[in-house]
């Protein structure tokens, strides 16, 4: 129960300071306005005194979560009491309410500055960049850092370049995206990412990256979840890193995740080519050890897989399309459309100009009709689609045998029924098929089963892990 009261501290310390705006509102009114309107600010008083002790309590147990920064807690404590007590004296006192409202007003302001530095980061009010940036050394050119070994820093054409990636690349990233919860001011998790020390020591559930293991990297894994998924990172609401931004944390943590300087062996511009070695195509998609239809290396499915058009995958990425090879150095890519909020035919069209080279595509969550995806192109080399909760009907699963090499098909929380997944006879190659939140019945599944024995079905009968997650257990 603490747990819970402590949790809607949020929720109740609006009511009381909505209150009192109220009431100094009134105190402002001419003299005779103020005796008409005695009555109700005695029980505007009255309401905000009762709610202000229930955030005080609320507030009291959400400190002791040990996720924020004790000293601004206690600064914001104590001002949270001082103004529940003058509140209350405000009710009490009628010869002296107007004054009372009004210190009152003025420690509410002063004391809901710092909730919002602990909920937000320090700085928000003003700057908008949390307070752990000023932690962060000024940024140095690469030009700053290059090493040389003559009088007047000329550079032979074969002597490295030092390049910083993780300060020039993921500090901005962190900074603008995770340092309002994961910080020094407020620890969610008991995580912190605003230094090298506190990122390798991760948070209550344990180290968050490991060096050169993309897919035992939560700092990363999370961020690719279902957008609705308890896990996903930054929460639903939040806004979202960007396809490259992903793709830059991706690539760091597949280098090592270097928090020192990193060699460039040419003798081009040390800046840009790291940015090369982080953009999000180069890097393998994710999945779990555990996931039952994990992408094997592109190799192992067709060693014929053509390079992609370099233009449509740039097209793709400026609109939020996260796109990876399912190997590292592979041709074969995974499609993640996990950052769209919709799609259109104008995307699915552009889409038709890599699928030949398309192992993994992820609709989930989307407007998706059945003409939109009619719209694609036969995929040889597709083996796992999500398209579920979409607008998916039976009518778009009429041809899938467009894509022969289908293994793994996700249609939960879909419209789909009986008749729907009997057309799925064709797809010789089908091994996994999700069906929970769907019309299909047992009868249908049997009868889809008779046919193809080889096939596993969930119909969400057993409590498991999301069947398209890539979080590890």
């Amino acid at each position: 129960m603490p747990v819970i009261i402590s949790r809607v501290h949020p929720l109740i310390v609006h009511l009381p300071i909505g209150l009192m705006l109220f009431a100094l509102l009134i105190t402002l009114l001419p003299a005779h306005r103020r005796q008409q309107m005695r009555s109700a600010l005695t029980l505007l008083l009255a309401v905000a005194s009762l709610s202000s002790i229930a955030a005080c309590v609320s507030g009291y147990l959400l400190s002791r979560s040990g996720e924020y920064d004790l000293s601004i807690v206690d600064r914001h404590q104590w001002l949270g009491i001082s103004a529940c007590i003058l509140t209350l004296a405000a009710w009490l006192l009628h010869a002296y309410r107007r004054m009372l409202v009004w210190l009152a007003a003025t420690v509410i302001s002063v004391g809901g500055h710092f909730g919002g530095v602990l909920t937000h980061g320090e700085g928000y009010l003003f700057s908008g960049n949390p307070g752990p940036e000023a932690t962060i050394p000024p940024a140095l050119s690469v030009s700053d850092t290059a090493v040389s070994v003559r009088s007047d820093s000329a550079l032979r054409p074969d002597q490295p370049r030092l390049a910083f990636i993780y300060r020039d690349e993921i500090v901005p990233i962190l900074r603008s995206r995770c340092y309002s919860c994961h910080s020094a001011v407020k620890l969610k998790g008991g995580l912190r990412l605003d230094s090298e020390a506190m990122i390798k020591k991760g948070g209550k559930t344990g180290r968050i990256f490991l060096a050169g293991d993309v897919a035992g990297s939560i700092l990363y894994t999370h961020l690719v979840l279902p957008i609705g998924d308890e896990k996903h990172m930054p929460p639903e609401g939040r806004k979202q890193l960007t396809a490259s931004e992903i793709g830059r944390i991706h690539a760091w943590i597949l280098r090592g995740a270097p928090f020192g300087p990193v060699d460039i062996p040419d003798g081009s511009v040390a800046l840009e080519a790291v940015q090369r070695s982080v953009a999000p195509v180069q890097e393998p998609a994710v999945e779990t050890e555990s996931a039952p239809d994990r992408i094997k290396p592109a190799n192992t499915i067709s060693p014929a897989i053509a390079v992609a058009d370099r233009g449509i995958l740039d097209a793709l990425n400026r609109q939020d399309v996260i796109i990876q090879p399912v190997a590292e150095g592979a041709n074969g890519l995974s499609v993640n459309f996990v950052n769209r909020r919709s799609v259109t035919p104008d995307i699915l069209l552009q889409l038709n100009g890599i699928a030949a080279q398309v192992v993994e595509l992820r609709l989930s969550g989307l407007d998706l009709t059945d003409d939109q995806l009619a719209l694609l192109k036969p995929m040889p080399q597709l083996r796992r689609l999500l398209i579920d909760r979409t607008k998916i009907t039976d009518a778009g699963l009429s041809d899938m045998q467009r894509f022969p090499a289908l293994e793994s098909l996700n249609l939960y929380g879909t419209a789909v029924t009986d008749k729907g997944i009997g057309l799925l006879t064709g797809c010789s190659r089908l091994k996994h098929l999700y069906l929970w939140q769907t019309k299909v019945s047992d009868d249908g599944i049997r009868t889809l089963k008779a046919r193809n024995p080889d096939i596993k079905t969930d119909a969400g009968n057993l409590i498991l892990q999301k069947p398209d997650s890539i979080k590890k257990q």
